[in-house]
C-alpha cells in the first residue's frame, strides 16, 4: 500500500493506494499515530485495488487509537 498525505487547509488527506496487506498494517498504524495526532484526517481509499476484513479491522483500531490518544 502507498499513502501520500497533503495539507488541503485544516485537513490533512490521506490517499491511499495499492492494495492493504495485513503484514504492513503495524507499520501504518505507528505512522499515523505518530504524524497524525491532533489533525483533521480524511483517509481517501477509493485507489486501494483491495481490502481484507482483516485489513480494515486493523484500519478501524488504528483510528481508535488515534481518536483515544488525543
Amino acid at each position: 500500500m502507498q499513502a501520500l498525505v497533503k495539507k488541503r487547509g485544516e485537513w490533512t488527506v490521506v490517499t491511499m493506494k495499492g492494495r492493504i496487506q495485513l503484514e504492513k498494517t503495524g507499520a501504518f498504524r505507528e505512522a499515523c499515530i505518530k504524524t497524525l495526532q491532533q489533525q483533521k484526517v480524511v483517509f481517501e481509499m477509493s485507489h486501494l485495488q483491495f481490502v481484507g476484513s482483516t485489513g480494515m479491522t486493523e484500519f478501524f483500531q488504528c483510528l481508535a487509537e488515534m481518536q483515544n490518544t488525543k
